[in-house]
């Protein structure tokens, strides 16, 4: 009887948090964005390149400039391609929303919807199948073609933000100091994440002995630029400071229905991120006034830990021997049971009034 009132009593605690689990891990695209299509053609080229800028700037770093350093989301292939003319209301509401979870950040504080299908309209140009080029790859037992002997110089800013665009200029020139056209120019950068290594920014061919570069680094810190043609290498050493503002906007909750008007007591400061993307902070805030879905998670954690208590209390009334002239072992048991009750109303508070607990549940 004891037990199947405790399941009766936890049940409904048991099904709010299944809930919100489901809503929490369910994948299929919520509005906004369910249904959005691509309001460019996914072969154009404009698009593309606009796409690619940006791409360069906000993803190259973790994706590669081939879009396939990340497993489980392999731009370069095939498959992706064909997933993104079936659904691109799912790319789109990743690339907007972001995937925590994953590192992937969300863009849609930093970058216009425009902007947005710019770039996955890009990433279907990476996942195209284009064969190489005939002379790019030698013949069996031939060595690699190597560019015309010349000086290959290389140009960057001493200098410059995170976040903001780098001028990188490499120029290459034979011993007569005549311009080297149509030579590939493969740029790198040195990265420190988990060791030192050289991560690839671009590729280009020079024109009049000139090979130019837009790259956009979110990293500060002294690092270096290379250009490499062939064996010809060019190093070149820059520093990144600080960047002055943030480069996402993280939102943080569960989206709830607010059926009533908002409860809200706490400083003005308390009512969004600040200028560097940081935390609120605390303040009581019902974003459906009494009806606030809010109160509902509130009290099935506050049910949970009642139970826990009142279960936890029972066992330390079962009597047990004692001898006399013993300490009263039930001291212990008292400021334990305190201890969880504080703890208990704690949570209950943190969630009522935790800026990241239920700011955006709205």
């Amino acid at each position: 009887m004891k037990i199947l009132k405790f399941t009766i009593t936890l049940l409904p605690a048991l099904l709010v948090l299944f809930l919100l689990a489901t809503t929490v891990i369910a994948q299929e695209v919520p509005p906004p964005y369910a249904g959005a299509t691509n309001p460019f053609k996914w072969d154009d080229a404009s698009a593309q390149n606009a796409g690619k800028q940006i791409y360069q700037q906000s993803c190259l770093g973790c994706h590669g400039i081939d879009g396939k350093n990340v497993p489980s989301a392999n731009f370069g292939s095939p498959e992706y391609r064909q997933n993104l003319e079936k659904s691109p209301d799912h790319a789109f509401w990743i690339f907007s929303e972001g995937k925590m979870s994953n590192g992937m950040p969300p863009f849609k504080g930093s970058l216009s919807e425009e902007k947005r299908w710019q770039v996955i309209t890009f990433l279907w140009s990476l996942g195209k199948e284009v064969p190489p080029p005939a002379t790019a790859t030698p013949s069996p037992g031939q060595p690699p073609v190597e560019p015309p002997r010349g000086i290959l110089k290389l140009s960057v800013p001493a200098s410059v933000e995170a976040g903001k665009s780098i001028d990188i200029q490499a120029t290459f020139r034979d011993d007569q100091d005549k311009p080297l056209n149509d030579i590939s120019i493969d740029f790198f950068i040195r990265e420190q994440f988990f060791g030192s290594g050289l991560l690839e920014i671009g590729s280009e061919k020079t024109a009049n002995g000139i090979a130019a570069l837009n790259y956009t680094h979110r990293k500060a810190g002294d690092t270096e630029i290379i250009a490499r043609a062939g064996s010809f290498e060019s190093v070149a050493p820059i520093n990144i400071t600080e960047a002055s503002q943030a480069f996402y906007h993280t939102e943080a909750g569960i989206h709830l229905p607010s059926p009533g008007p908002e409860v809200f007591i706490g400083p003005d400061s308390s009512r969004g991120l600040d200028e560097m993307g940081q935390a609120p902070n605390s303040a009581f805030r019902l974003p459906g006034g009494i009806t606030s879905g809010l109160l509902v998670f509130a009290g099935a954690i506050a049910l949970v830990w009642i139970t826990y208590f009142r279960v936890v209390l029972t066992l330390f009334r079962i009597p047990g021997p004692v001898k006399r002239g013993e300490t009263n072992t039930r001291v212990v048991p008292i400021l334990g049971m305190l201890i969880v009750a504080a703890m208990g109303l704690l949570l209950v508070l943190l969630i009522l009034t935790g800026p990241y607990s239920h700011f955006h549940l709205d």
